[in-house]
């Protein structure tokens, strides 16, 4: 078994869901180019940078559609919340930079709680393919073995709440 073969789960729905994603990103896309080049005249600076970073986030998110594996998962997820740690810095602004930062600290201790449960995870079953893993815990009678499933989905749903922004409160 090659680790690409079950990196990604391709059917319809997935497809769909990627041109909706890419319709919106698109539709924003044209959005935010009326409103740069607005910007651009009158601060007379360059924003490509703003239309890299974007189309990145996109990449990532469009990625993260139809992932079967939780390290690409792991790898998709960072690479949006890499991207979305620069765009407040491009401003130049002092909040901006503060906000950067705010969000960077906030964002590695969800990625170390992510991380934490996916390699408990692993200590469960070393194949991180999420349609095996459900095969292997749904046969699973071992009252020991459930508790450590539960314990590890709470550190990544604890983990992909903090990288939402969703918890714990910060302003």
């Amino acid at each position: 078994m090659s680790f690409a073969k079950f990196s990604y789960a391709i059917s319809s729905y997935t497809q769909i869901n990627k041109l909706v994603l890419l319709a919106i990103y698109l539709v924003v896309f044209i959005l935010i180019g009326t409103y740069t080049k607005f910007k651009d005249e009158i601060s007379g600076k360059n924003l490509y940078e703003y239309t890299v970073i974007y189309w990145l986030i996109a990449l990532f998110s469009i990625m993260l559609i139809s992932i079967d594996n939780l390290i690409i998962f792991l790898i998709a997820l960072e690479g949006i919340s890499l991207a979305s740690y620069i765009l407040p810095t491009l401003g130049q602004t002092r909040g901006g930079v503060i906000s950067a930062v705010k969000y960077f600290v906030f964002g590695t201790l969800g990625s170390i709680y992510l991380i934490w449960g996916v390699a408990t995870l692993y200590t469960l079953h070393p194949n991180l393919s999420l349609a095996e893993l459900h095969t292997f815990f749904a046969i699973s009678d071992n009252r020991e073995l459930v508790s450590a499933i539960s314990r590890s989905v709470q550190m990544m749903l604890v983990g992909f709440l903090i990288k939402l922004g969703a918890a714990p409160a910060h302003q």
